[in-house]
């Protein structure tokens, strides 16, 4: 069955062929200097490939920062309360979830930031 060829992996493959935009996946032959693009073989400018290989990098870039910038906050926070450090160990924690005390629900931690109340009113 290994010489069989599906039909539908064709298809598959000749679909991708037909919309490939050459998004940065390139191989370069560096003896000719010719650029060839990994998903459908053909044959690329290489001012195309240098462009589009330019501008992923700045984007990675632009993300690599921004998250070294987040990471750097998350070093600083630091919970005081001890409560707030058991809930956060629980969330990391992924196998159990605080309870609401009235109706009993598991809360997510995104959910904590949809709505506020005024302290005053808090029921103990």
């Amino acid at each position: 069955m290994s010489n069989v060829i599906l039909l539908t992996d064709v298809l598959r493959f000749k679909e991708r062929l037909s919309r490939c935009t050459h998004d940065g996946r390139f191989s370069v032959d560096t003896e000719t200097g010719d650029a060839y693009c990994r998903d459908c073989s053909k044959s690329v400018s290489p001012a195309h490939a240098l462009i589009t290989l330019a501008r992923n990098f700045e984007f990675y870039e632009s993300r690599k920062r921004a998250a070294k910038e987040e990471a750097a906050l998350l070093e600083k926070w630091v919970p005081t309360l001890r409560a707030v450090r058991n809930l956060h160990r629980r969330w990391m924690g992924r196998k159990l979830l605080p309870c609401c005390p009235h109706c009993k629900l598991a809360i997510r931690a995104e959910e904590l930031d949809r709505s506020y109340t005024r302290a005053r009113e808090v029921s103990r």
